[in-house]
């Protein structure tokens, strides 16, 4: 698709398996070369949602590519564009490194029970900005849309219990696991006897209030959808990045014709 549609850049997201697993390594890095003989460079990275301001541990590989004709008219006296692409391209700066280790994380509470927020911790990386942040998330829309609760497994939970596969109850004072949602596996809420419901896990993506999804889609679906996304902040501060690039490269451009104009 992205060699037939030939745009002048592009940004590919999926799990960092792609790298981490030698066969799945081996396959993407046949992508690349395919993309470069496509006139694509590219560069590639694992980038952990946490250490950008986002309150969940979802590691996703990233890969952004430009097209080679643009760097040629951007930078024409250039020996080596894709050395010089790799050089200027910068990811996002982390506004949270090593959010993981920083903090003393809470370990487990009984559920039911009013946990205290530890001291010094960055509530911005919590779970408490999905389900205690003001507004109250069921005043919003899709607030009130969760699976009903059947299972005895529902109370016998503590509250940061992720140990096991399914039924992990998040903990209000620590980051979320990666929210990978389907076939109704959606993390438990903290301290209610409910799963997190759509507007809660829009909120662990970055997602502002103000968007709605459409009654029409099945639940499921939406959680689906919600799951397979690019938190939101994270995904603009890429895309700044990648605007950076390009206005340093255009400002290149023309300080290069101005010089030129000059010498004439």
């Amino acid at each position: 698709m992205l060699i037939r549609l030939k745009p002048s850049f592009f940004v590919i997201e999926n799990v960092p398996n792609l790298l981490n697993n030698a066969g799945h390594k081996a396959e993407f890095e046949k992508l690349l070369r395919k993309l470069q003989r496509a006139g694509y460079f590219t560069k590639v990275s694992i980038l952990n949602s946490i250490n950008y301001g986002v309150p969940q541990d979802r590691r996703r590989m990233f890969a952004v590519g430009f097209n080679q004709e643009i760097l040629k008219q951007w930078y024409p006296e250039s020996a080596s564009l894709k050395q010089l692409f790799e050089e200027n391209f910068s990811w996002p700066e982390m506004s949270h490194p090593n959010a993981k280790e920083i903090h003393d994380w809470p370990k487990r509470n009984k559920f039911g029970l009013t946990p205290r927020k530890p001291r010094g911790l960055t509530i911005e990386l919590c779970v408490w900005q999905a389900v205690c942040k003001k507004p109250d998330p069921e005043k919003l829309p899709n607030g009130l849309d969760y699976f009903n609760a059947y299972s005895h497994k529902f109370t016998e939970r503590d509250e940061g219990d992720v140990s096991s596969k399914s039924f992990k109850r998040l903990h209000r004072y620590r980051y979320s696991p990666t929210s990978w949602y389907g076939n109704n596996e959606v993390h438990l809420h903290p301290f209610k006897l409910r799963r997190l419901s759509v507007r809660e896990a829009l909120r662990l993506q970055t997602v502002p209030d103000s968007y709605k999804m459409p009654e029409s889609i099945p639940l499921s679906s939406k959680f689906k959808v919600i799951g397979n996304g690019v938190p939101c902040k994270l995904a603009n501060l890429l895309g700044m990045s990648i605007q950076q690039f390009i206005h340093a490269s255009v400002r290149n451009t023309q300080s290069k014709s101005a010089n030129s104009r000059a010498v004439a």
